[in-house]
C-alpha cells in the first residue's frame, strides 16, 4: 500500500466522514484508487440517512417473512438474492436488515467508484481537469437513486463494472457477473440484451441514426399506441396477462401525474438524452467502438419510453452509468460541448436536491418517517460519532427504531 494511503484505514476506525474526506483528498492530489474505503466510508454515512420508500418496503418484506417457515426462501435465494438473503441469514444469525442494506450499498458505491477510477485513468489526455472525475463521481447520481433505488443500482453497478472495467471478458468472469446481476434484479436482463444486440457488427451507423429519430417520433405517439391493445392484453389469461397489463398501463409504471421536482427531473433528462445521442453520432463517425454504439441504443429505447414514468427513470439511471464513463474517458481540456454535458448532468442532481430531497433532510417526511426529530437526530450522527457506535446499528435504523418509526409499507 502506498503511503498517503495507510492513513485511511486508521481513519475509516475513528469516522467515515474523515475517511470520505480524506480519500477524496487522495483522488484529487494522488489520483489514486481510492475505491475500497470511499465505498465504505459514504455507505455508512448514508444509512444514517432518511430512510426511503422503497427500502422501507424492503424492510417490511423481510421483517414478516422472518417470522414465517424459510423452506421456499431457501430456493428462491439462488433467484432473488437481494431479498432472500436478509430473510434467510437475517433469521438464522439475528442480524438486522440494515446490516444487509449497508453492505449493498457499499458494493454498489464500490463498483460505480471502480468505473469513474477506470475512465479518468483510461483518458490520457485529461490534465488539471481531476475535479470533473470528482464532481462526476459524487453528483451524478442522486441520494434516491443510491438508497431509494438500492437494488436496481446495485444490479446495474454490477453489470456496468463488468462491461467498462472488466478487462478479461472469459465466459467464466460473464457468466459470473451475469448471474449475480440477475439474482439482485431480472430485469437487469432487459439491459444485458441491449448490450448483446449493439455487439452485432451488422447494424450499420446509417441504422443507429434512423433508430434514434424513430424513437423520438413513437416516443410521443407511445401512449396511444398501446391504448389502442389495451383491450387485447387485458384478455391474456393469467400472472403473464396481469403483469403485461400493470407493466403497460398500472399507475406505478405508466404515465402518471408528477410534482414539480419529478417533472423538472423528467425534463431535464430528456433534454440530457437527446444532446448525448447527437454527441455520440458525432463520436461514431470517427470511433465505431462498442461502447459508443451500445450506449446510443439504450439511449434510444428511452426515449422511446420516455412517457413511461418508472421505465423512463431505470433507463436513465443506466444510462447516467454510461455518461458519466463516456465523459470522462473522452474529456478532452477546452471542449465546450463536453463541459455543458456534463453541467447538464450536475445540475439535474442539484435541481432534485434543492426541490425534493433537501426538504426530506430538514424532517419534511411524514410518509416515512412522522417523527421529525428522530429522523433528524439520526441523520447528524455520522458526522459526530466514532465510527464502532455507527456500526452498532441500534444506534440508527435497527429492526427495532424502522418498526416503530417507518410507516411506509407498515
Amino acid at each position: 500500500m502506498k503511503k498517503y494511503l495507510l492513513p485511511l484505514p486508521l481513519l475509516l476506525l475513528i469516522n467515515p466522514l474523515i475517511s470520505l474526506l480524506y480519500s477524496l483528498f487522495v483522488f484529487i492530489k494522488r489520483e489514486s484508487d481510492i475505491s475500497l474505503f470511499f465505498s465504505l466510508s459514504l455507505a455508512l454515512i448514508l444509512i444514517y440517512f432518511p430512510l426511503m420508500y422503497d427500502t422501507s418496503n424492503h424492510f417490511y418484506y423481510t421483517f414478516y417473512n422472518k417470522t414465517i417457515n424459510l423452506d421456499n426462501f431457501e430456493v428462491n435465494i439462488f433467484f432473488n438474492s437481494y431479498g432472500t438473503l436478509p430473510i434467510i441469514l437475517g433469521k438464522i444469525f439475528n442480524i438486522d436488515y440494515y446490516y444487509f442494506f449497508y453492505l449493498y450499498t457499499a458494493i454498489s458505491l464500490y463498483f460505480w467508484s471502480k468505473i469513474v477510477y477506470h475512465a479518468k485513468t483510461t483518458n490520457v489526455t485529461v490534465y488539471n481537469v481531476t475535479f470533473i472525475p470528482l464532481l462526476i463521481l459524487l453528483l451524478s447520481f442522486n441520494y434516491r437513486d443510491l438508497i431509494d433505488l438500492n437494488r436496481t443500482f446495485l444490479s446495474y453497478s454490477i453489470v456496468f463494472y463488468f462491461i467498462l472495467c472488466k478487462k478479461n471478458k472469459n465466459i467464466y468472469n460473464f457468466s459470473l457477473f451475469f448471474y449475480f446481476s440477475l439474482t439482485v434484479h431480472l430485469t437487469v436482463g432487459a439491459i444485458w440484451m441491449i448490450y448483446f444486440i449493439s455487439r452485432s457488427k451488422l447494424l450499420t451507423k446509417k441504422f443507429y441514426y434512423l433508430l434514434f429519430f424513430t424513437c423520438i417520433i413513437f416516443g410521443f405517439i407511445m401512449p396511444y399506441l398501446m391504448s389502442l391493445f389495451q383491450n387485447v392484453i387485458s384478455l391474456i389469461p393469467g400472472e403473464l396477462g396481469a403483469r403485461l397489463y400493470y407493466y403497460s398501463y398500472g399507475s406505478d409504471f405508466a404515465i402518471r401525474e408528477q410534482s414539480v421536482g419529478p417533472i423538472l427531473k423528467k425534463s431535464l433528462s430528456y433534454v440530457i438524452v437527446i444532446l448525448f445521442c447527437f454527441h455520440i453520432i458525432h463520436l461514431l463517425k470517427t470511433n465505431n467502438n462498442l461502447l459508443l454504439r451500445f450506449t446510443l441504443l439504450l439511449s434510444c429505447i428511452t426515449l422511446l419510453f420516455f412517457q413511461y414514468v418508472t421505465f423512463f427513470e431505470r433507463l436513465n439511471l443506466a444510462l447516467t452509468f454510461l455518461y458519466s464513463f463516456i465523459l470522462i474517458s473522452y474529456f478532452r481540456q477546452g471542449s465546450t460541448s463536453k463541459l455543458i454535458l456534463v453541467s447538464l448532468l450536475l445540475l439535474r442532481t442539484i435541481i432534485l436536491y434543492a426541490l425534493v430531497y433537501f426538504p426530506i433532510f430538514l424532517g419534511n417526511h411524514n410518509v416515512v418517517i412522522p417523527n421529525s426529530d428522530f429522523l433528524i437526530e439520526t441523520e447528524l450522527k455520522p458526522f459526530y460519532y466514532p465510527t464502532l457506535l455507527l456500526i452498532n446499528i441500534e444506534n440508527g435504523y435497527s429492526d427495532e427504531n424502522i418498526s416503530r418509526q417507518s410507516v411506509w409499507g407498515k
